[in-house]
């Protein structure tokens, strides 16, 4: 199926999938066209992006793999804390 004929497949899909959608019958073109593009009514943080609303609750696995390899390098030692460095050294050994 070439591209721009399964594009208009899926928007038509989408248009009879979503004609009762915001609890009502979308009778106007446009509000249709706007609940396939955008099924949200809006981004408050029970319609929008929970990922974005909820931080680190409902991270993709992606997401967590990555703040865990950032927070296993951050807790390695500080090589600039007084700590690491030798006793006796005098200070930017």
């Amino acid at each position: 199926m070439a591209q721009t004929a399964k594009r208009r497949a899926d928007r038509g899909r989408l248009r009879h999938n979503r004609l009762y959608w915001w609890g009502r019958k979308l009778c106007d073109g446009r509000e249709l066209g706007a609940v396939i593009d955008t099924p949200t009514p809006c981004s408050c943080w029970m319609c929008g992006n929970p990922r974005r609303h909820l931080k680190k609750d409902r991270l993709s696995i992606w997401e967590q793999r990555w703040f865990q390899e950032i927070g296993d390098e951050n807790s390695g030692p500080s090589y600039g804390s007084p700590s690491s460095r030798r006793a006796g050294a005098p200070d930017g050994c």
